[in-house]
């Protein structure tokens, strides 16, 4: 008998009578509905898609509702996607809504250069991306790109000092939260715990 787990995250592409189907036929246990993306009206019909579909199926499939949490971004950028040259200096600007480009991209993080320092890390495209701070000046900070690559449009971003403040219960996770409950989900799954209130909330 099978002990592990199968999570599958479920979005556009595979949230049909038929696909799902087919996933937990495969084996599927648990359908993972990530919260960071897409309306929660959306998420809630997915929800009882999933246990339409199980039920059809005699077969018991937990929902996952995991939750959008801080999630920081980098903002929009010319063509929906830019490369980052190893070498190159590249700016990060806190806040504002301008369309970013090869040298330069705005965050969702108003106060970004209050939490950079000069040597520390950041991360761009969920990680793929590494820059290296040279200096913040005012809403701006400096970085030299240490490992490139492509980076697109609203990609997630991590500096770890920023993060450490960020507050973990957003609104957009009260959303998720309500929906959740409503729709009688089995599992949250939350982001950037630090304490034991972060999750007593």
């Amino acid at each position: 008998m099978r002990r592990t787990k199968i999570v599958a995250t479920i979005g556009p592409a595979t949230a049909t009578l038929a696909t799902l189907r087919q996933l937990i036929d495969a084996g599927v246990d648990v359908v993972r509905l990530n919260a960071a993306h897409a309306d929660m009206a959306t998420h809630a019909s997915n929800a009882r898609l999933v246990r339409e579909v199980a039920s059809d199926l005699g077969r018991s499939v937990g929902v996952l509702v995991d939750m959008p949490g801080p999630k920081i971004r980098s903002g929009v950028v010319a063509g929906d996607e830019v490369e980052l040259e190893n070498g190159q200096e590249f700016v990060l600007s806190g806040g504002g809504d301008g369309v970013g480009n090869a040298r330069q991209v705005s965050t969702t993080l108003p106060d970004l250069a209050q939490w950079a320092r000069a040597g520390d890390e950041v991360y761009l495209a969920d990680g793929a991306i590494v820059l290296r701070v040279l200096a913040a000046v005012d809403r701006d900070v400096r970085t030299e790109v240490v490992r490139g690559g492509t980076l697109r449009s609203r990609k997630g971003m991590h500096l770890p000092r920023a993060e450490a403040h960020v507050e973990p219960f957003t609104e957009r996770d009260a959303l998720a939260l309500e929906m959740a409950i409503a729709a009688k989900v089995d599992f949250l799954g939350l982001s950037f715990v630090r304490r034991a209130e972060d999750v007593e909330r």
